[in-house]
């Protein structure tokens, strides 16, 4: 299912000649189609799109647009509940779990994907999964500003989560960095900890093939599993190179040396 995005040109002198002005996407009257749904955005969500040009999520939404394609699914909590990623060889296999942000609402130009999910829907669908705790890897700036989610950590304290938290920044790395060793470190050995007493654990980044797979695998090294191992399994579960990046992969083969255990 797909949002067509009505393309028009514009005399705007502020922008470069020929240039072109995206309206707002709007859903047609085909109902459903496969297991999407379309529809269109609640005047809450359009304001979204109206903000100044450059900042952060809009403008990518707008240069998608008008450079790459005009043709969007809308992803969302009702034709697709939360399913994370589930890691063999802790616990009974259903004990780690890595994945996307639950609640987003933000675009994934490389999928052409409008996600647009329910925080509570999703919390309640994790519960429903038996999920006990659940480690957040994002900084509150990318929650608030760039996936549009209000009180994310009141909500998830709310629904009865234990909350972690370890922020890696999504830059040229995205991997954590040396001077947030100590803090692994004890992020490592208390969610081991839990997740031997019988906890489940869900980690989670923005997209839940990067950041969230690389710290999933810190925890599954705690458990013995070799970095090769690890990389292999994600990757089969993914369906393509996970952790995403190479650096973030090669971290997990350094990880016993860049946090050492005391």
């Amino acid at each position: 299912m797909f949002m067509q995005a009505k393309i028009t040109q514009t005399a705007d002198p502020k922008r470069e000649p020929g240039g072109q002005e995206c309206a707002l996407p709007e859903a047609t009257q085909e109902g459903r189609s496969g297991r999407y749904t379309v529809r269109a955005l609640t005047p809450e969500q359009k304001k979204l799109f109206k903000m100044p040009k450059g900042a952060g999520m809009a403008f990518r939404w707008e240069q998608t647009l008008r450079y790459r394609g005009f043709g969007f699914t809308v992803r969302s909590h009702i034709e697709e509940p939360y399913r994370p990623c589930w890691v063999e060889g802790v616990g009974d296999g259903r004990a780690l779990a890595f994945g996307e942000c639950p609640g987003r609402f933000d675009i994934s130009a490389k999928r052409y994907l409008l996600n647009s999910r329910d925080l509570n829907a999703d919390l309640g669908c994790l519960r429903e999964q038996g999920v006990t705790d659940i480690v957040c890897a994002l900084p509150d700036t990318e929650l608030e500003t760039e996936l549009h989610i209000k009180g994310y950590f009141a909500k998830v304290i709310e629904h009865g989560f234990m909350l972690w938290r370890f922020v890696i920044r999504e830059d040229s790395d995205s991997v954590p960095a040396p001077d947030q060793a100590d803090e692994l470190r004890s992020l490592v050995q208390g969610v081991t900890e839990r997740l031997k007493s019988g906890s489940v654990v869900l980690v989670h980044c923005r997209n839940g093939e990067g950041r969230s797979a690389t710290l999933a695998g810190c925890l599954m090294k705690s458990f013995g599993f070799s970095a090769g191992h690890i990389v292999e399994q994600f990757t089969r579960l993914k369906g393509e190179d996970c952790p995403k990046k190479a650096v973030q992969r090669d971290y997990l083969h350094k990880f016993s040396e860049a946090v050492p255990q005391s």
